[in-house]
């Protein structure tokens, strides 16, 4: 699956208007705009790598090891 089915009509005109923080966690519908397009490009990436995928088990064990790694170095551990 390509980007070009992930990416919506890019014809919009980019707007910097500030928009309401109880609505959005973004300042400007720019800022909106420019991490969506961000963040399909790392989906549509991520679906057209052609690595095999890791089970939820298996990485969700590679986690917790490193979240227990972290704990042990943190002074606070």
């Amino acid at each position: 699956m390509g980007l070009a089915l992930l990416v919506p009509n890019e014809a919009k005109p980019m707007n910097s208007e500030p928009l309401d923080p109880l609505l959005s966690e973004f300042a400007t519908q720019r800022e909106a705009d420019d991490y969506d397009r961000w963040f399909r490009a790392k989906v549509a990436a991520s679906l057209d790598d052609p690595r095999p995928g890791v089970p939820h088990d298996e990485a969700m064990a590679r986690i917790d090891a490193t979240i227990q790694t972290a704990a042990r170095k943190s002074p606070q551990g």
